[in-house]
């Protein structure tokens, strides 16, 4: 065989190789992308929903972390002792409420004691909230109808309960470090805490009024 069809034996075999490497790298990389339909694109799969909780809760924990600087302004705002019980209020406030809406809406567990317990300690922060933030309060109250007077299930009133805690979480005045506060923000705060102590208490009777009923023989 001649030196030049050596060397372009060779040079196959070189291409050969590289090209059996790439295939082989390919292979494994393949394997790990998901099929259309799999589990892992199923939103209602257990793993998934798993990252969508841990994905709110670092949302949240963002909020709770600009909490910590809450605006003051010389004729009202929190006083700087107050900022260690204002940051634990404004995060537990947040839990108790997520673990109570997901026990009630995405387990369909309707527990009084459960509900009884979680609103007593909501109602407790946001009343704590209003007094340690320190903010204007609005010349009169929205009118609320409580679950009673709605003659509503005890769902209604707490996915209302979540609104306006959700509402006062979101509030842009805690989202900044400015210095110019704005007097509307920090009213819609206290309006949303007030609006809070309100229907928690509601439902907490209308809860251990079910409880009292369940005992019944």
């Amino acid at each position: 065989m001649s030196r030049t069809s050596l060397a372009w034996l060779r040079i196959l075999t070189i291409h050969a190789g590289v090209i059996l490497i790439l295939l082989l790298l390919a292979a494994p990389l393949a394997a790990q992308r998901p099929a259309p339909g799999t589990p892992e694109s199923d939103p209602n799969d257990p793993a998934n929903q798993d990252k969508a909780n841990k994905a709110d809760m670092r949302n949240r924990e963002f909020l709770m972390g600009n909490s910590r600087k809450p605006i003051r302004r010389a004729t009202w705002g929190p006083e700087a002792a107050m900022l260690p019980q204002i940051t634990e209020d404004f995060e537990k406030i947040q839990l108790v409420d997520k673990e109570l809406m997901t026990a009630v809406f995405a387990h369909d567990v309707v527990d009084p004691r459960q509900i009884m317990k979680a609103t007593a300690d909501i109602e407790k922060r946001a009343a704590r909230l209003i007094t340690n933030l320190a903010f204007p309060k609005p010349d009169k109250l929205k009118e609320t109808p409580t679950a009673t007077q709605e003659k509503a299930d005890l769902r209604l009133a707490l996915a209302k309960l979540d609104g306006s805690i959700v509402s006062f979480v979101n509030n842009p005045i805690f989202q900044t470090d400015r210095k110019v506060v704005n007097a509307e923000r920090a009213t819609k705060v206290s309006t949303d805490l007030m609006t809070v102590v309100k229907l928690s208490g509601s439902i907490r009777r209308q809860a251990e009024a079910l409880a009292r009923v369940q005992k019944r023989p």
